[in-house]
């Protein structure tokens, strides 16, 4: 579960600068998981950021940075 928020948490960040996720490996000595394979596409394209910003915040209020 802890994995769970901290993928959504890094793919919401990255969703800012226009960066996808096609997946997260979690990587231990003898073995690994893939969200990908695991097909926990819910985890890997969570909702907007925008929906969870203050309800006290128009959108039109929100400058976001240009990609690159």
């Amino acid at each position: 579960k802890a994995d769970d928020e901290l993928t959504k948490n890094i793919t919401q960040l990255s969703s800012l600068a226009s960066v996808d996720f096609i997946d997260h490996l979690i990587v231990s000595t003898d073995d690994y998981y893939s969200y990908s394979n695991e097909c926990r596409y819910d985890v890997l394209k969570p909702q907007s950021m925008m929906n969870n910003l203050s309800p006290f915040l128009e959108k039109e209020e929100i400058i976001l940075p240009n990609p690159l």
